[in-house]
């Protein structure tokens, strides 16, 4: 074979099969980094969400004596539900659509959560703004809801809305039926991915505060905030 030969010849199976291999060796080893960069923008866009849901509760307050948006409408059964009514006073006072659902709940934003009854929605966030007529989980110990501003006693420790990390009583945060068709999943899980995904918990969630500060809030930190007798639980 001339040196001409040589120099122009092809690739072998066996060298293109070692270079596919490397690229996808690349590729995986990537990926964990490129994901944590998507989690990472998906945080700051649900401290955004709940931001705005905070500016249109606290602006709905400010032009009705400091209450905050309520009424006697049926409000639902988890503390994500939302009368029709209250929808409407939240967007009337500056909220859209998609600053109700975090960007990480990725089954959460949908056509028939939006419109699910005829008198509630369900929405992507925990509220704790209170509602006269619902079913939802009692919370346990000095948790409690919001009627008005003014009756608010230390804003900046005082949730207002929470991301919405849920389970059942046997600590799956990735499969929780309701009533709606589909499958309920906490947000924010963590990147156990390798496990069963059973396993995953929530790294965290952005809480809203009265004074409408977010703040981030690991798991670790969290605390069963309904009474366990009551399924689903909730976690803030």
């Amino acid at each position: 074979m001339s040196p001409s030969s040589r120099n122009n010849r092809a690739f072998t199976i066996v060298e293109l099969l070692v270079v596919v291999s490397i690229l996808i060796l690349l590729t995986v080893l990537a990926m964990p980094a490129y994901e944590k960069a998507q989690e990472t923008g998906r945080r700051a866009i649900c401290a955004s969400n709940e931001h705005q849901i905070g500016f249109a509760a606290l602006n709905y307050a400010a032009d009705n004596a400091t209450a905050f948006p309520s009424s006697t409408q049926y409000a639902g059964n988890w503390w994500w539900d939302m009368s029709r009514d209250v929808r409407g006073f939240m967007v009337d006072s500056g909220a859209t659509r998609d600053v109700f659902y975090c960007p990480s709940g990725i089954y959460q934003n949908d056509e028939s959560l939006w419109e699910y009854a005829t008198d509630y929605i369900v929405t992507g966030y925990y509220s704790l703004i209170e509602q006269p007529n619902r079913g939802f989980p009692p919370l346990t110990g000095s948790n409690h809801t919001l009627v008005s501003l003014s009756k608010v006693s230390g804003a900046a420790v005082t949730p207002m809305s929470t991301d919405s990390n849920l389970s059942t009583n046997a600590m799956n945060f990735t499969y929780v039926k309701g009533g709606w068709a589909g499958v309920h999943r906490s947000p924010h899980l963590d990147d156990r991915k390798l496990l069963d995904d059973a396993t995953r918990q929530p790294a965290g969630g952005n809480l809203l505060f009265v004074d409408g500060h977010v703040g981030w809030r690991t798991f670790d930190e969290m605390e069963l905030r309904t009474q366990a007798d009551h399924w689903p639980w909730h976690w803030w």
